[in-house]
């Protein structure tokens, strides 16, 4: 799943991720924040914190639509599949 904004001016702009929190949720997803100076990858825990708004850091965006947020149901580097586990969304 991508979210792409349109955003109004260049500058620098915090990124939150929401999502709920189930029984059999990853410890793991991979969101992918696509800005200026590259790629900036996350492994978020979504045990906890669910229903909430989580931070994921402040990036230099362009003006318009180059930007987006990626959120991938695969284990990102450094961390094993979880059999069963679910990835779950609600906003950006």
């Amino acid at each position: 799943m991508t979210w792409t904004p349109e955003i109004p001016s260049r500058g620098e702009y915090a990124v939150y991720v929401s999502y709920k929190s189930l029984e059999n949720s990853t410890s793991a997803a991979c969101y992918t924040v696509s800005h200026i100076g590259g790629e900036s990858r996350f492994a978020v825990n979504q045990k906890m914190s669910g229903s909430t708004w989580v931070y994921l850091g402040t990036f230099m965006f362009d003006k318009g639509s180059k930007g987006c947020v990626s959120l991938s149901c695969m284990a990102p580097e450094g961390h094993s599949p979880e059999k069963g586990a679910v990835v779950t969304a609600d906003a950006v």
